[in-house]
């Protein structure tokens, strides 16, 4: 009831009134976390539980999750951001369409930008459970109504046949658009209150189906055709010199067979761009301009229209499985091999070491659920399969394969018409439609789901990670980043975009705000005769600017944090999947060390130490190099297990979700036992404390360079661009990474001037 209480009076209060609104008077006057503070943040809490369990071992993660799909009885809600189709994901999938056949209902609802390239895997999930009453699958942060507009104004074209001048061009299509979209109804709703549109204008369909299928050919090619683009106009777009020029030519001569060749002529050539847009960068922004140049000034877009398209790959970051209301697991691991296997020779490049926690909930499940659905329900951010294939087709990119066998298959002919001919006859027989897609996706799925079961050396054996049970008195709250304003339990039609430092919670930022104010808490707890710690095992570390702010608070003695020990624990370069996280990352890092050696306050200050896992190279026998995905925060007595990254994209983009774990002495303590072991550990971490803060930036940014050569040269990069180009690439590298450590420091020092660094910080680097 207390909690029902709180929601209400949530409720009422007015927009923008600041983080305070999320915090007890308790809270807000000693700065100690009262438990009312942490309902205001949870989206369900207090959760009771009868068993509870934080999982390290991935086998055992795989093992819990397979167990509570095959034991549900009446519902499975799921969300993930990433899906895969590889072998222990096929188990899944089989498992819950299983699920849905004998009577659960199942709803999957997953990222839109991760998983578009699987889409008939899902709608064949679906049509093989029985349709969308039994098994539903939705994809979140679907292209807004205005941005469909632009991708139709890109790809339209002037007249019936006929060249109109430029001049008059915009404003005739300005006009087609706006009679076309203007009675679109969704949900018996007009389309423009949900500001979602479900048309396909043009070429905006295949456009958008690159967009999400990561396809810049197949954007490329929308626009061409609907641009009516000649080659010729090329050479007026700033080539600098006849090796440019030529490659300009070329670009120009496979858009010009995208445009008049013949089918798979244009396919042919849209691979090749692919590669092109990926490395040319300043050169090609003539042709690439389709995304701001050859979008009219004049339209009458809405002022949100560029931050929409800001904000195009706002992630659903959320891990979840919740079965019959009651039994859950969720923490960093998504759907894919690599978060469910220990090394071996099945396994692709890497293997996450990652954590979850599991609970059998008595009481507070159906809050859950509730949460579950309110994302569910989303309208402005969340599109059914149905809805997708109406404004993002996927027929064209689904059939890259096609295009590949064909092209293989007539490796032999020369240039011109008779590989044309035969690349016809190629493709032909190889083209599918989404019913022999979604049958081959069946057959994949029961193939690699097969060799999991016979193959995988470890199925069935024991996982030798450790496992760490919740106390039985814990207090277990459910929490979440969500994607609007206001109750996580209300119904919402508007969507807010990014977040603003001291509101993080009133921006739907509930993670970060109970993150700031555990800290906060730590400190204020801390005794010379009970010390306490905090230890950040993150992934990815490259603090938002208000996790910067709080942390110089903790060292210069603005909160007397004495008595803490902050301890973090992330990927080194060698280790992490996303190296230009790490790239940013220790430049944000070395401005602290520096703020830390000239500010720390003896007394009254927190000391800090900074650790980073050491790499290791699979071998072929047992493939998949050692990778943190960890996201768990110690924050004294409490604890943290979900899917945020101490990240700035986490803070101003992503949903995520948690559990935090208060009243748990015993957990906290064997989790720090455990961090404790693998800081010890010289073969597999080391502290960098030291070598940040004595290391001069000038040879930090040196390794920079020499990390972005090799990156570059992995990818065969001098095949697109030439040495001059990569030159001014790695010039704008070295100018963002001192905007890194030179907003970086603004943000550390405080004072006249400083919320605008912070604002710029998350700004400029939300993305990475």
């Amino acid at each position: 009831m207390r909690r029902a209480l709180i929601a209400a009076a949530l409720l009422l209060l007015p927009a923008g009134c600041g983080g305070n609104a999320y915090l007890s008077e308790r809270t807000a006057e000693t700065g100690l976390l009262s438990e009312e503070s942490v309902w205001l943040h949870a989206s369900a809490g207090p959760l009771f539980f009868s068993r509870a369990q934080v999982i390290a071992g991935n086998d055992d993660a795989f093992r819990s999750k397979l167990g509570l799909i095959e034991g549900a009885r009446r519902s499975i809600d799921a969300m993930y951001y990433i899906f895969a189709d590889d072998y222990s994901s096929s188990v899944l999938a089989e498992a819950l369409i299983a699920a849905a056949r004998r009577g659960v209902r199942v709803r999957l609802l997953l990222d839109y930008h991760s998983n578009y390239r699987h889409l008939d895997l899902f709608s064949m999930m679906q049509r093989r459970a029985g349709g969308e009453d039994a098994l539903a699958v939705r994809f979140y942060n679907r292209p807004t109504r205005e941005m469909v507009k632009d991708a139709a104004y890109l790809t339209l074209g002037c007249g019936q046949g006929e060249k109109l001048p430029e001049a008059d061009c915009a404003p005739a299509k300005m006009a087609e658009i706006d009679r076309r979209f203007a009675g679109e109804t969704i949900d018996g709703r007009p389309a423009a209150e949900l500001n979602i549109s479900n048309l396909n204008v043009a070429g905006s369909g295949l456009f958008l189906s690159g967009m999400y299928a990561r396809n810049a050919g197949l954007m490329a090619l929308a626009v061409q055709e609907g641009q009516g683009i000649d080659p010729a106009r090329f050479q007026r777009g700033g080539a600098t010199s006849p090796e440019e020029l030529e490659s300009l030519k070329k670009i120009g001569r496979l858009y010009l067979s995208s445009r008049i060749g013949s089918p798979v002529a244009r396919l042919a050539a849209r691979i090749q761009l692919a590669m092109a847009f990926a490395f040319y960068g300043d050169v090609l922004d003539p042709v690439y301009a389709a995304f701001t140049g050859y979008l009219p000034a004049e339209r009458d877009r809405p002022a949100s229209a560029d931050r929409e398209w800001e904000h195009a790959t706002d992630f659903m970051h959320h891990k979840l499985l919740l079965a019959d209301g009651v039994r859950l697991q969720l923490g960093g691991r998504n759907v894919e091999d690599s978060y469910h296997m220990r090394r071996n020779e099945m396994l692709g490049k890497y293997m996450f070491e990652d954590t979850d926690v599991v609970a059998e909930l008595t009481a507070g499940g159906a809050a859950v659920t509730r949460s579950f659905e309110t994302l569910w329900n989303f309208r402005p951010m969340v599109a059914a399969i149905d809805e997708i294939r109406s404004h993002a087709p996927n027929d064209y990119a689904a059939n890259e394969r096609a295009v590949a066998q064909a092209e293989a298959a007539c490796t032999g002919e020369a240039e011109g018409a008779a590989r044309d001919a035969c690349l016809n006859r190629a493709l032909t027989r190889r083209t599918e439609g989404v019913e022999a897609r979604e049958a081959r996706r069946f057959r994949e799925m029961q193939e690699k789901a097969q060799r999991y079961r016979t193959a995988y050396r470890y199925r069935g054996s024991p996982d030798p990670s450790p496992r760490f049970d919740v106390d039985a008195g814990a207090a277990l709250s459910y929490i979440e980043n969500v994607p609007f304003h206001g109750a996580s339990e209300a119904a919402h039609d508007a969507r807010s975009l990014g977040a603003v430092n001291g509101e993080e919670a009133a921006y739907g930022k509930r993670m970060h705000g109970l993150w700031l104010a555990g800290l906060e808490d730590a400190c204020r707890t801390a005794t010379a005769a009970r010390p306490q710690r905090v230890i950040l095992h993150n992934a990815y570390f490259f603090p938002p600017s208000n996790l910067m702010r709080r942390f110089a608070e903790m060292i210069d003695g603005t909160i007397d944090c004495g008595h803490v020990t902050v301890t973090v624990l992330t990927n080194s370069i060698a280790t992490t999947d996303l190296k230009v996280v790490n790239l940013f990352g220790r430049h944000a890092a070395k401005a602290f060390a520096e703020y830390y050696r000239d500010r720390h306050d003896p007394v009254r200050g927190a000391r800090f130490e900074y650790y980073e896992y050491l790499g290791g190279a699979a071998s072929e026998s047992a493939r998949g190099q050692l990778s943190l995905h960890t996201k768990v925060s110690v924050l004294g007595d409490s604890l943290i297990v979900g899917s945020a990254n101490a990240d700035v994209r986490s803070y101003m983009m992503d949903s995520n979700n948690g559990l935090f774990i208060r009243r748990a002495a015993a957990l906290t303590a064997r989790y720090t036992a455990h961090v404790n072991v693998l800081l010890a550990d010289a073969a597999r971490t080391s502290d960098v404390t030291r070598i940040i803060a004595d290391t001069p930036r000038a040879a930090i940014l040196a390794e920079d360079r020499a990390t972005l050569r090799a990156e570059m040269a992995r990818y065969r990069a001098e095949r697109f661009i030439d040495a001059a180009q990569a030159d001014r690439v790695e010039t704008r590298m070295v100018e963002m990474l001192n905007r890194a450590y030179d907003l970086a420091r603004a943000v550390l020092a405080g004072g006249p001037g400083s919320r605008r660094a912070e604002a710029e910080f998350n700004r400029l680097f939300k993305p990475i």
